[in-house]
């Protein structure tokens, strides 16, 4: 299953790259239109993924599943699902497609999946080698800090075999959460508001 997915989404990124290229960088991510996934989609993934959510869940619920798996911002998350050297999805978009205000295409859903496949792998590595620390690889998640990324090399080396578009969205996920500035709060996946055209300045964020 998680080749399966890496696969998919290497696809993903080649086809997401070419639309781009036609579209124009400054063009939201061409990802974000397409056909949405099948209910089996959702119940695949679902399943894979160890994630309670309803058996006839809409796509945007499975999406923040994905997102709450990883421990992640809204804007933080639309760093790590967008392909490489393109700009990040940014979090009013994020919040639209969580929301069900935009349709959910089956390739976002494919590149947010894979990604919590790779980040999944990253978090039970590290709750095994931090043994009696954490109780699961969310809690190995949530206590990842400042300087994270250095894990990147010892995670690699322990794998016996590692898809290269697992190793760049592990890595892209701890510069992502390296960058946090230190709160004291250990849950991170807040949820904006609803996107509102001609919402006041400040308001709607996370």
């Amino acid at each position: 299953a998680e080749h399966y997915l890496a696969r998919e989404l290497t696809n993903a990124h080649a086809r997401s790259s070419q639309t781009q290229t036609r579209m124009g960088r400054g063009t939201l991510w061409a990802a974000t239109a397409g056909p949405e996934p099948s209910a089996a989609d959702i119940e695949r993934i679902a399943t894979e993924l160890n994630l309670s959510i309803p058996a006839d869940a809409a796509p945007s619920v499975l999406f923040r599943a994905l997102r709450t798996l990883l421990n992640l911002t809204q804007k933080e998350f639309g760093v790590l699902i967008a392909p490489g050297g393109s700009n990040p999805i940014s979090a009013s978009v994020i919040c639209q497609l969580e929301t069900g205000l935009q349709p959910l295409p089956a390739l976002l859903i494919t590149c947010a999946a894979t990604a919590a496949t790779a980040v999944q792998r990253f978090g039970n590595w590290r709750r095994a080698e931090h043994a009696g620390c954490h109780d699961s690889a969310l809690s190995a998640l949530r206590a990842l800090n400042a300087g994270c990324e250095a894990e990147i090399e010892s995670f690699v080396a322990a794998q016996a075999e590692l898809p290269d578009i697992e190793r760049e969205l592990v890595g892209t996920y701890l510069a992502v959460v390296s960058k946090r500035k230190s709160s004291g709060l250990t849950d991170r996946p807040a949820t904006r508001a609803p996107y509102k055209k001609g919402a006041k300045k400040g308001e709607g964020k996370e």
